[in-house]
Formats: structure tokens, sequence, C-alpha cells
């Protein structure tokens, strides 16, 4: 997932300062998720939600289209405020990232994008607009094994879950927002 300030316009743009890009920041910076290290971006928080952020960004919407907001409220107010989800979480942190790139690359991006938001996203968010949170959370959870299946990252995926996620020291209110891998993986060209 690229930067939120960057655009394409037929050259690398950044919408934050209005100008163009040089070539080096944009695979430097703007590209992937090395965004937050950037001295432009660094003063914004991530919004997180990756692989709803990412194929809301791939179909054009809003960033503050419904459906991502309430996800994001759903995060905030529920997912990092009761422990039975914190395990949901600290997965998400590592997983998601991982997969939104994966779809990002995907040269069927549209079509995976769409799909995504029509037969899995929408779903879940009914689930959370019914407040049916453990339906909301296993429906989630089936999308991204399957995504985790579609891309060949369970050998990943298996690896990362029986390190626990790679944390050390777990923060709620900052769970869910996507981050960093602490550890390299036993085999990084699985992701």
């Amino acid at each position: 997932m690229s930067c939120s300030y960057y655009q394409f316009n037929g050259d690398y743009w950044c919408n934050k300062t209005n100008q163009r890009v040089a070539e080096a920041e944009y695979y430097k910076y703007c590209r992937d998720y090395n965004y937050d290290e950037c001295p432009i971006y660094r003063k914004e928080e991530s919004s997180g939600c990756f692989i709803t952020t990412v194929c809301c960004q791939i179909l054009g919407l809003n960033d503050h289209d419904q459906l991502l907001d309430d996800f994001r409220n759903f995060r905030d107010n529920v997912l990092q405020k009761d422990e039975k989800y914190y395990d949901t979480l600290k997965e998400y942190d590592v997983i998601g990232p991982i997969i939104a790139n994966k779809i990002l690359q995907d040269k069927d991006q549209k079509e995976m994008a769409s799909g995504l938001y029509q037969n899995a996203l929408k779903n879940i968010h009914y689930s959370i607009i019914q407040k049916d949170y453990d339906k909301a959370v296993e429906k989630y959870y089936i999308m991204t094994l399957m995504l985790i299946q579609y891309y060949h990252l369970k050998h990943s995926y298996n690896q990362i879950k029986k390190e626990n996620y790679h944390y050390k020291d777990f923060v709620p209110t900052l769970a869910g927002h996507g981050r960093k891998r602490t550890k390299k993986l036993e085999n990084p060209n699985l992701i």
C-alpha cells in the first residue's frame, strides 16, 4: 500500500507538498510500507485496516468511505478494548500489510479488490453494523486465511503465528494499525 499522499498522474506526485517526487524517493518511501520513515509523511499516523484500505484505494473510494470509517471504529472501540480480540489484532498487524502488498502487486488487483469488497468486506461490515462482533471477526479471519492460501503465504503465516506474531510488548491501543516485523522471516522470499 502506498502513502496516502502519493498519487500517480503520469508522474510520481506528493499531494502533501504538491510537488513531483523523485523516482528514488518514490521507491524508498512512497511505494510500500516505508512511508512512515519519510520526513514528509512522518507526522501523520497510519489509519490502519490495511486489506480494507487497499481495496478501497484500488477502487477509488474516499478514505472516509462509510465502510472504512466503520471498520476503524470497530478496531478502536471494540477490538482494542476487549482482551479476547488481542490475538486477532496481533495477527492482523503482521499479516495484514503483507497481504495488502500482495494485492497491490497482483496483476488483477482491480478484480481482486472488487471481489473482496463485494463478497467479503460488505458482509463483514454488515456484521459490524448488527453489532455481531464475534461473527465479524470470524468472517475477517476466514477472508484472511483465504488470502493467505491464494497468495501462498501459509509457511510465513505459520512461522509468524508460532513466534507470537513477533510481539514483545503488546499495547492494545496501538494495535490494528499494521506494524513492521521486528524479526526477519526464515524465508523472506515467501512474502
